[in-house]
């Protein structure tokens, strides 16, 4: 039901020369509906007030509720509260919960003013909002406290604090889950997480306790985009999940833990495996990892206010990704804040402006530049998902989706650098100039064409998921030109390009290429036991097409091997097999380490992307979209080459992505000379 159009509220003008905010007071009330009262002042000389954190929709993420609970709530202000003079505002279900709650706090909070979003600023004034709006920042830091509404108890809250409060006990024996391998296997993870809470100490702990963890931290106010800089200017927090009060030091430590031990990573593959049921499958569910909601809780611990001296606007647009934003122009919005807060001079450099009127094209493509103009790297750019994957067709090329969901980790872009990457510099040699937006949301940038792409492999998932490991060796002896001198070289080059130069924190080598063969063993091993479930399910002409598959695989195992040292040969690989199925013995051990540290190096680099082959004859990995005939630049600026596709019609260039390519990544393009091109990148 709509709020009655002939009660609505009329809000005063707020003046715009000096920074003014309403604050409401929220009458004593345990029925509906919630009375209130809104006043205004300036914020310089506003009373003390509390601000409220909360999520506009269903706090719950429905999808791991049992069908019998799920009774979402709508986002729309189809609820209302009744001001003084029997007016109404609108809000939502969530919303009313919040006020019923405040309105029966019986502490020194009773008599409190409140800031709350949706009744403090005027929503369908779009001027006034975009003001208060920029001032966010300001309102949250001068409020007393901040209270955050995680919403309603339901079914899982019991057990998600008996988890949460076990894994920030500093009695919990962290040290040794952290020294622990987990798969991404959602049927391995089920067994390692109870595993995990054995050696962590927990005492009557059950497997769908650790559901209910999982489903505690889906709640959507963890992945709501404005919560970053809320909690960022808080000066003291309190955290209410129904009638449970939840210490912010405990999620905190909590989810420090998770990240360290990697139980993060089997929460995600329990959630994937219980919301996918029957259409499971390992590999599309490792596909999804780049998008973790259970790490989001990490940027609370890494950016806290009066903790850093500078934070990149690359880095926080790196740091928010996993959020959500309703208004996708939000993801920009709402970190503008923390950004200029943390910059020692903000007066002398463009900063971002709030304003609703402006396209999410002009938005994006702004913040894309002020990112490369501050840190005068084009690192922004690994944002850039693959074409295929982008929804926004007003965005450039160049302009990454900052509201997407992610489907590859940036090779580069992260808050702490791999041992390899920390050497990168393709453009060494050349001189920085900030790329120039010019009509249209295009981008004049400097850069040099270097090599063209002549053979284009598989992607990760074709490797992983359609059994195309045949496909990804086969580039590796259709490289009729090595780059590299030698074959033993260019095996090495073919495992440093997939693992972008890193095997177990350190770079590339005997070490990593010797558990190459481990991961060309669980591929073959999969294989088999994929035939056995075709048998098994009836399915005898499947059967038989995989079973010639395999065969032809081995032959080429066979082949390969005794060219490159790094391929195992088809008898090997059943060797490694044999040892693999001697569970538990001291050479299953030893394998399934190195299986699990090449297969996690190789995940890191290639998935998301697709192996290529250049004319001169290097590897490299870029996004899947990638064609025979792109072209392989080196960018001023950039750490990274990338690939671009030319226009023949007009010599413009479009972004495919930025590429690992092995030879290529410390400048030594450029070491022979270079020819400069000014490209327009639309």
């Amino acid at each position: 039901m709509a709020v009655r159009d002939k009660s609505r509220y009329q809000y005063d003008r707020l003046p715009v020369e000096t920074p003014t905010i309403r604050l409401l007071k929220v009458f004593s009330s345990d029925k509906s509906p919630i009375t209130c009262s809104l006043q205004s002042f300036t914020l310089s000389e506003a009373p003390f007030f509390y601000a409220l954190s909360y999520t506009w929709g269903d706090p719950l993420d429905q999808s791991l509720s049992s069908p019998s609970n799920r009774k979402p709530m709508s986002k729309e202000l189809d609820k209302y509260v009744i001001t003084e003079d029997g007016s109404t505002i609108g809000a939502t279900e969530n919303l009313i919960d919040a006020l019923h709650m405040l309105s029966t706090m019986k502490n020194s909070q009773e008599e409190a003013y409140w800031w709350i979003d949706a009744l403090c600023i005027n929503q369908n004034d779009y001027e006034e909002k975009g003001t208060q709006v920029a001032m966010m920042d300001k309102v949250y830091d001068k409020a007393e406290s901040v209270l955050i509404w995680l919403g309603r108890e339901d079914e899982h809250t019991e057990g998600a604090m008996k988890i949460l409060n076990g894994l920030a006990d500093p009695r919990a024996n962290v040290m040794e889950v952290s020294r622990r391998s987990w798969d991404a296997d959602g049927y391995a993870a089920m067994d390692d997480i109870m595993i995990a809470s054995d050696l962590l100490g927990f005492v009557d702990v059950e497997f769908p306790d650790w559901q209910d963890y999982a489903a505690f931290l889906q709640r959507n106010w963890f992945s709501r985009i404005w919560v970053v800089q809320e909690k960022f200017f808080a000066r003291d927090t309190k955290i209410l999940c129904g009638s449970y009060v939840v210490p912010w030091n405990r999620i905190m430590k909590s989810s420090e833990v998770l990240m360290h031990t990697g139980l993060n990573v089997l929460l995600k593959a329990v959630i994937d495996l219980t919301l996918s049921g029957d259409d499971y499958n390992l590999d599309t569910a490792a596909a999804l990892l780049p998008d973790n909601r259970f790490d989001n809780q990490q940027i609370f611990s890494l950016i806290r206010k009066g903790n850093i001296d500078s934070i990149g606007l690359d880095k926080l647009l790196y740091c928010t990704r996993h959020f959500d934003a309703t208004d996708a122009r939000d993801k920009i919005y709402a970190i503008k804040g923390i950004w200029e807060d943390s910059q020692p001079v903000v007066d002398s450099q463009p900063t971002i402006r709030t304003d609703y009127s402006r396209t999410l094209g002009d938005v994006y493509a702004d913040a894309t530049v002020l990112a490369i103009r501050e840190s005068k790297r084009l690192d922004i750019l690994g944002l850039v998902e693959d074409p295929l994957s982008r929804k926004e067709s007003e965005l450039a090329s160049w302009v990454p989706h900052f509201n997407g969901r992610p489907t590859m980790f940036p090779l580069r872009l992260a808050l702490r650098q791999s041992v390899a990457s920390q050497h990168w510099n393709a453009s060494s040699g050349m001189c920085f100039k900030v790329p120039e937006r010019i009509e249209g949301n295009q981008l004049l940038i400097d850069g040099v064409d270097v090599d063209e792409i002549v053979l284009v492999g598989p992607s990760y998932i074709e490797v992983m998921n359609k059994w195309k490991l045949g496909s990804l060796l086969q580039a590796l002896a259709d490289n009729k030109q090595p780059h590299y001198g030698s074959n033993k070289l260019s095996g090495e080059a073919f495992v440093r390009t997939l693992t972008k130069n890193t095997y177990a924190q350190k770079l590339v080598g005997e070490e990593a290429l010797g558990a190459f063969a481990a991961f060309v063993m669980k591929r073959v091993q999969e294989f088999k036991s994929h035939i056995n479930n075709l048998h098994a399910r009836l399915q005898p002409d499947d059967a038989e097409r995989f079973a010639q598959r395999l065969t032809e695989l081995e032959v080429t195992l066979d082949e390969l091997s005794g060219i490159f040292d790094i391929v195992p040969s088809a008898a090997e690989t059943r060797r490694l097999i044999s040892i693999a199925e001697m569970e538990g013995s001291k050479e299953e051990v030893e394998l399934e380490d190195k299986r699990k540290a090449i297969e996690e190096s190789i995940r890191l680099a290639y998935l998301g992307r697709r192996i290529f082959v250049t004319k001169q004859g290097c590897f490299g990995i870029t996004s899947e979209s990638v064609k025979q005939g792109d072209r392989v630049f080196i960018l001023a600026g950039a750490l990274t080459p990338h690939v671009l596709r030319r226009n023949k019609s007009d010599g413009k260039a479009q972004m495919v992505g930025e590429a690992y390519v092995d030879g290529l990544m410390e400048g030594e393009a450029l070491s022979r000379g270079f020819h400069i091109e000014r490209i327009i990148l639309t």
